[in-house]
């Protein structure tokens, strides 16, 4: 039972470290190294370099790529992630995929904080780009942007990449409008209100 979660897993994330295939399910590694082992004697898996994916000490970072992994297809989208992603809820994954350190800041006391109480990651194509602190101001059908953060390899064309994203995630709470307060790197990008529809 568990090879054959394992291996699910594996098909799902791809290429992935023994960490990132532990994380999957919340197994503890003591399990997941023999599951791991058969894997790879079964060819279902097998081992791969990938570059960029090394230790702090510069030894590569073992990893491994599922047989039926193929390189993705391009696609276009724009979207607030949850927390609670997979793409960002393994904090090591998202660091080695895209270059992007998350933290909540909900538990940090607010002068120490340094995107805002509820920021979260925003996905344009296949990069994490920004981050949004949004907060729904129910009474006035309003999603309130607090913070708009850009990140280093942010396109031009944030700004119009994320008016979107952010009517997505507006609607999704039933709001009818956004406003953005002039707080964060980015928050100049977009206008200071709009509607969703």
């Amino acid at each position: 039972q568990h090879r054959e979660l394992l291996e699910r897993a594996a098909r799902s994330l791809g290429v992935f470290t023994e960490a990132d295939l532990a994380d999957w399910w919340r197994m503890p590694s003591a399990l997941v190294k023999p599951r791991l082992r058969e894997l790879e004697a079964a060819g279902i898996v097998e081992p791969v370099t990938v570059e960029g994916w090394h230790s702090a000490t510069g030894r590569a970072t073992p990893a491994w790529r599922h047989r039926d992994a193929t390189a993705p297809r391009r696609f276009e989208t724009e979207t607030v992630l949850s927390p609670f992603d997979p793409i960002v809820w393994y904090r090591p994954r998202a660091e080695r995929l895209f270059h992007f350190t998350y933290r909540i800041e909900i538990y940090t006391p607010a002068p120490q904080r340094q995107f805002g109480y509820y920021s979260l990651p925003v996905l344009v194509d296949d990069a994490i780009v920004a981050r949004v602190d949004l907060k729904a101001d129910r009474p006035n059908r309003t999603l309130l942007v607090q913070s708009t953060w850009a990140e280093q390899h942010a396109p031009g064309d944030l700004g119009e990449r994320l008016l979107p994203a952010l009517r997505e995630a507006a609607a999704w709470r039933g709001l009818e409008r956004v406003e953005v307060r002039p707080v964060g790197n980015a928050a100049h990008r977009l206008p200071n209100r709009f509607e969703v529809g």
